[in-house]
Parts: C-alpha cells; structure tokens; sequence
C-alpha cells in the first residue's frame, strides 16, 4: 500500500512537471513617442535701426545736439542729431559693418565700429578736449630702407593711441604696436611737448610662406593736441636690415 502511494505521488508529480507551460517573457514597454524640436527662429531681417545715448564723460550729463554721422559701408552719409537728452536714432539701415563718428564742439570726438545684424543701441561717452590724446591718428611713416636711396613711405590709415599720465603708445587696429613713448610734460598737449621712447616696425614679406620682420629703436620727437611726429635715426631688423631716419607722422582725427 505504502508503495502504491509513492508511486502515484511520483506520477503525480512527473505530470504536473511535464504539463507545465514555460513562463513567459515580459513584453517589451513601448517606445516613447518623440517630442518635435521647435521650429528654428528665422534671423532678423533689414532693416535695422541703430540707436543710443552721448554723454559727458565726466559729468555722465546728456550732450545734446551731438552729430552721429555713419562715415562708411552701404549708408555711407546717413547723420542724425542727439536731443535734448542725448539720445538719437538712425532708422531703415541694412546689414553691415560701418564706422559711426560722434562729434561735440569743445569734446574729443569717439569713432566707433559697428556690426549690424539687428537693431542696435549704444552708450557713448565723450571726453571734454585737450584732456586727453588717446584717440583714433592717420598719417604715414617713412624711411630709408636697404638698396632704396630716397626715402619709401607708407600710409597709416588708422592708428589708436593711448594717453594715460605721462604714458602715451600707438596701437595698428590688429594690436601690432608701433610705439611706446613717454611725455616731457602732459600738461602742455594743449600746445607741443616732447616725448621720447621706442619705435618698433613690423614687415610682413611674402612668398612661399609669410615671413615677419621686427626691428625697434630709440625715437625721440614732439605732440601736440593735433600733430605727432617722431622719428628714430636707426631700427635694426631681427631679418638682418635696418632701417634709416623712421619718421612717423600723425594727425590726431576729430
């Protein structure tokens, strides 16, 4: 009897295992559903507007009746006049790069570069004169270079000097430096001082690959609120040459 029951547990079990289903695997999660990404702003579009505000360097007061003259690129000539709260608009103008002059009688006038790639408002402080000589110089610089007998010159259309103290320099807009200079006496810009210092010419030559030329030598000259002359009787090159009687000459831009 005792076996007779084993044996039916046995088969019992036997069957259960056989008839067992195999489990199943899980269904997969379904994917999530993309978010669309914002369609993509369109930039701004011409015409622009250009605005802002002059004031009194020292004062931060309004300067009125300021002249903001655009002096090149497509709107070349277009003006505007700063009211009674030293503010101005110049409106309809396209994309471009340009130079904007801002100019008070008895004040240093700024020259400011602008981008427009849409409206565009700037703050403007102007210096009251013969405070300063930092400010935008033209002029041109010349020398007696090798295998040459009369004297090579070179325009300098655009050169930014800074004044601080006694301390004044001359910068190329791309920050390669032209000169680096003391002053006699900074109280006398209003009229001519003296300054003395150091000259450094920059050539670029050109063939198979650029090759740049430094020299630099001592200069000594004179300043005046409107006028810059300086010359260094020798500049010896790091390429092997010197040059002779460098003169730089410059005018202060108003």
């Amino acid at each position: 009897m005792g076996f007779r029951r084993a044996v039916r547990v046995a088969l019992c079990a036997t069957i259960l295992a056989c008839g067992s289903k195999s489990p199943t695997a899980p269904e997969p999660s379904p994917a999530p559903t993309p978010v669309p990404s914002p369609a993509p702003q369109p930039p701004p579009t011409p015409p622009f507007t250009l605005s802002g505000r002059v004031v009194d360097l020292n004062t931060t007061g309004p300067l009125a009746s300021t002249s903001v003259a655009i002096l090149d690129g497509p709107d070349a000539g277009r003006t505007a006049i700063t009211d009674s709260s030293g503010t101005f608009e110049i409106g309809d103008l396209r994309l471009a790069g340009f130079t904007v002059r801002f100019r008070h009688e008895g004040y240093d006038s700024v020259f400011r570069g602008v981008t427009l790639a849409s409206d565009t408002s700037l703050a403007i402080a102007l210096r009251p004169a013969m405070q300063s000589l930092t400010g935008t110089w033209t002029g041109s610089l010349t020398a007696v270079t090798p295998n040459t007998s009369s004297p090579q010159t070179e325009s300098i259309p655009e050169l930014n000097v800074t004044h601080t103290g006694a301390e004044i320099s001359g910068v190329y807009p791309n920050t390669v430096v032209l000169f680096n200079g003391t002053l006699r006496d900074p109280s006398a810009i209003g009229a001519t001082t003296a300054v003395t210092g150091a000259m450094t010419v920059t050539i670029f030559q050109s063939g198979r690959s650029t090759l740049t030329c430094t020299g630099s030598g001592a200069m000594s000259g004179t300043v005046s609120w409107t006028r810059l002359v300086i010359v260094a009787p020798q500049v010896p090159f790091d390429c092997g040459f010197t040059y002779t009687n460098v003169t730089v000459s410059l005018i202060r831009q108003q």
